[in-house]
Order: structure tokens, then C-alpha cells, then sequence
């Protein structure tokens, strides 16, 4: 069975379709990636699987439970994270604090024991610090961890948006963009990165511009048009695809 099903699934603005129709799976342990022109429906999808967008009809399946139209910390709390394509960070404080911040929907201390600082609260909070820690060190950025999140270089700044996401202990994460703008040793270190968090068992949609990028680090991949699904594959089918060559990724492109 896969971790996410999705059948039929369509948003509609008006009477334009911004996905019609989509079906397709995500199994656990794979890097998707999804790929297509601006306008294709991507960040779309993105926002109707982590609950930002209701679907006009269709059904959001994930792990056996039917997700569609929970919002979005409902969704978050079930297990499916998710970053953004311009990086939503707490731009005036701290590294560790963005972070920490990302595990409010762990903390189950309440309002009146964070208030009173009782002894459990304390504990839970100290958890939390350690998960923040890990987090940061797994990312790169525990050297920066007092640096404003504001100052950071761009690179960085897309890092911690990713190590945002990662402190809601997903099980599914979907990254919208995450080398856009990126030199290409930040591309490097974020693919490793990836990497590395679907190696500790993290299941990952990625959207992404980039394609050598995207057809470098993904299992599998989907292109969309016009919020349709028009073909899918392992890269190298997608690559020698004649229809998206010549309509996503140029006849001149070079693997």
C-alpha cells in the first residue's frame, strides 16, 4: 500500500482546473519528484495535501486514513511536513529558535504548565531543546545556531526553512523549490542534505526548477500540465520523453 494515495483528486478557482483529475502514489522511502511549467499545478497539489487548499472533489489517503480536508496542523499532526518556496522563517530570531519553534505541535505541556514552569514542562522543554540540537547538527547549521535567522545567506536561509519542516517529525515532507536560487555548491549541499533525510527514513515529494537537479536525486518522477498528469517514470524515462522535452525541459537540454 502506498503512504499517500491520491484519486481523483481537483481544485478548481472559478472555472479554471488548477489540478483536474490527479491521481497518483507516494511509497515510503522514495524521493518523488514532480516536475512541469509555472502554471502546471504543482504548489497546488502541495497545498492541498498539507491542508491549505480544500480539493473541489477528489480523496487524500495517507497512511489508510482519509485525510482530505483537514487542516493544516490536523495534517502536520498526522505526519506530513512541509516547506515553501520562499523560506517562512522567524527572520528576527535565532537559528535554534526557529527551529525550537517548529516543535510547538510536540509540545503537550499546556498553557498553565508552561505558565507555572512545573517540573513536567520543564523536562518537555529540555526534550525539545536536545531534538532542536539534533536537528541543527544534522543540517549543518548548529555552528549558526545564535545567528539571526534574517542574516543568513540565501542558501542557508533555505536550510533552515527545510529544518523548519523537519521539526514536525514528518513522515512524508514536501520540499517546494528547495535549490531555487542556490549556487551550485549550495545545490550540492542541499542534495546531500535530501539525501540524508530519506536515508533516516523520511519520505520526500520534491517540486523543483532545477532539472538536472531533480533528475539527479529522484527515484521517480511525475510532470504535470495544466494540472494534469501526462506521464510518469524512473528519470531516465522522463528524460528521454519526447513530450517533455520538447514542452518542460527544452530540445537543447543537456543530461
Amino acid at each position: 500500500m502506498a503512504l499517500l494515495e491520491v484519486r481523483g483528486l481537483s481544485k478548481y478557482f472559478g472555472g479554471l482546473a488548477a489540478v483536474d483529475q490527479l491521481d497518483l502514489d507516494v511509497f515510503a522511502g522514495e524521493i518523488l519528484g514532480l516536475i512541469g511549467p509555472n502554471g502546471a499545478g504543482k504548489t497546488t497539489f502541495f497545498n492541498l495535501i498539507s491542508g491549505f487548499y480544500k480539493p473541489t472533489r477528489g480523496k487524500i489517503i495517507f497512511e489508510g486514513e482519509d485525510i482530505t480536508g483537514l487542516k493544516p496542523h490536523q495534517i502536520a499532526k498526522r505526519g506530513i511536513g512541509r516547506s515553501f518556496q520562499l523560506a517562512t522563517l522567524f527572520r528576527g530570531l535565532t537559528v535554534f529558535d526557529n527551529v525550537f519553534i517548529g516543535f510547538h505541535l510536540d509540545y503537550g505541556g499546556g498553557v498553565l504548565g508552561q505558565f507555572l514552569h512545573t517540573r513536567a514542562a520543564r523536562g518537555e522543554e529540555q526534550a525539545i531543546r536536545e531534538k532542536t540540537l539534533e536537528i541543527l547538527e544534522v543540517m549543518g547549521l548548529a555552528p549558526l545556531k545564535y545567528e539571526l535567522a534574517g542574516n543568513l545567506p540565501h542558501g542557508y536561509q533555505k536550510i533552515l526553512g527545510v529544518s523548519l519542516a523537519l521539526a514536525t517529525n514528518p513522515r512524508l515532507l514536501l520540499l517546494d523549490e528547495p535549490v531555487t536560487g542556490m549556487n551550485p555548491t549550495e545545490t550540492l549541499e542541499m542534495v546531500h542534505l535530501i539525501t540524508n533525510i530519506r536515508d533516516k527514513g523520511i519520505t520526500l515529494v520534491l517540486v523543483e526548477h532545477n532539472m538536472r537537479t531533480i533528475m539527479e536525486i529522484s527515484d521517480r518522477i511525475i510532470a504535470l500540465d495544466y494540472g494534469k498528469k501526462i506521464v510518469e517514470g524512473l528519470p531516465h524515462e522522463i528524460s528521454e520523453n519526447e513530450k517533455v522535452i520538447e514542452a518542460y525541459l527544452g530540445k537543447e537540454e543537456e543530461w
